[in-house]
């Protein structure tokens, strides 16, 4: 395999000798796998190249199908690598690896509005969203050539996501087969909340409280097809993965965790359905035996939310004196911050001003909590 713009090259040098040669416009782990994925014949994937020597191995390991946990985790922690493996069969953003600033800006011109994120870092540390309606593309192309410079191979690009609404998978597979299964939903996408230092509320999705069925079973199924492309040697797989969706089910991955969701989704799902699936993947870990199966999709008996409060620049003055975080309903509160401090703005969803986990019946009760928290951040106060 060579790049293309090379092709008259090699027809020079070799003549009638040309080998058997496959011309790319590209030559990048995306590139590489999506062409050898299109042949039968492929015994070995190798490389003379050193910077490439890496994930050339990782190419041989998808093709050749060998188990391999360093692969398995490599796939669920590096993004880009992730969306490799997975286009063409699910959908999601397209993407670029950041390794040149031409074909960056390239990329950012056509589609005008994107995500610059860090390939393997979580809880939305170090994304950025670059518009051209927003900021002139000089500017785009020196924050480009800053990152680039200082993280070589840390960053990627991905279009941005039109749709909406977001939601949470978490869970665990056995021998690929999905055993535990639940859905939560973020009441305004994480990007969004932390980039309008709104409160994060995850909740249990919606989709119960409804009896949407059709919706449940549409995530079921594309997360089936996640862990099957993606596992590959890992007998009990726990996995958290985020959806987003828009208001006529159409679904679009974002990424996945070879873990439990943070951030206090597993209390929620103990306090939704009376289940310890942390406990349950540790003990199958272990090899013993689970006396209760029970069922694979968990139906939470209640709503619970974590809400999520972002802290903003300035010294603390004030903090509410309400009595709400001892209100029956509230089950747990943590403030972060103490009174006459400075903060700073919050820069992740795990940097945080206060977190309080409550409980509600239905959704209007859900919906009067909400905004009875919501009164009770106002109270805070900056100077």
């Amino acid at each position: 395999m060579a790049p293309r713009n090379r092709q008259t090259a090699y027809e020079q040098y070799f003549g009638k000798q040309l080998p058997t040669m496959l011309f790319l416009d590209e030559i990048n782990f995306d590139t590489v796998l999506a062409a050898l994925r299109q042949r039968s014949d492929v015994t070995s994937v190798n490389t003379l190249s050193e910077p490439d020597g890496m994930w050339v191995g990782l190419i041989e390991d998808i093709i050749l199908k060998r188990p391999s946990k360093y692969l398995e985790n490599t796939l669920s922690k590096d993004k880009y690598y992730m969306r490799a493996v997975l286009a063409g069969i699910v959908p999601q953003p397209e993407f670029l690896a950041l390794v040149d600033i031409a074909s960056a800006l390239a990329f950012v011109q056509a589609h005008a509005k994107v995500i610059l994120k860090p390939r393997r870092d979580d809880s939305a540390s170090g994304v950025q969203v670059l518009d051209v309606n927003m900021q002139s593309l000089a500017a785009i192309q020196t924050q480009l050539t800053t990152i680039l410079a200082s993280s070589p191979d840390g960053y990627m690009l991905e279009t941005f996501n039109p749709y909406p609404h977001m939601c949470t998978v978490d869970g665990y597979a056995i021998d690929g087969q999905i055993t535990r299964f639940i859905v939560h939903e973020y009441v305004t996408p994480i990007l969004a909340s932390l980039q309008a230092k709104q409160a994060l509320v995850t909740r249990t999705a919606h989709f119960y409280s409804r009896n949407d069925t059709s919706m449940l079973a549409k995530i079921f199924t594309l997360t089936q097809t996640i862990i099957s492309t993606l596992n590959s040697c890992d007998k009990v797989m726990p996995f958290h993965l985020e959806l987003f969706y828009d208001d006529s089910g159409n679904l679009a991955f974002c990424e996945l965790g070879k873990r439990f969701g943070g951030g206090g989704i597993l209390e929620l799902i103990v306090a939704e359905t009376g289940v310890d699936i942390a406990q349950e993947y540790w003990l199958r870990q272990n090899g013993d035996v689970i006396s209760d199966e029970g069922p694979v999709q968990l139906q939470p008996t209640q709503i619970v939310a974590w809400y999520k409060k972002f802290a903003q620049a300035g010294y603390l003055t004030t903090m509410p004196t309400s009595y709400l975080p001892s209100l029956p309903w509230v089950s747990a509160f943590y403030p972060m911050v103490q009174v006459d401090t400075q903060t700073q703005a919050s820069q992740s969803i795990t940097d945080l001003l206060f977190k309080l986990r409550f409980t509600a019946a239905d959704e209007a009760t859900f919906s009067q909590h909400l905004n009875d928290i919501d009164e009770y951040a106002q109270q805070y106060r900056w100077i």
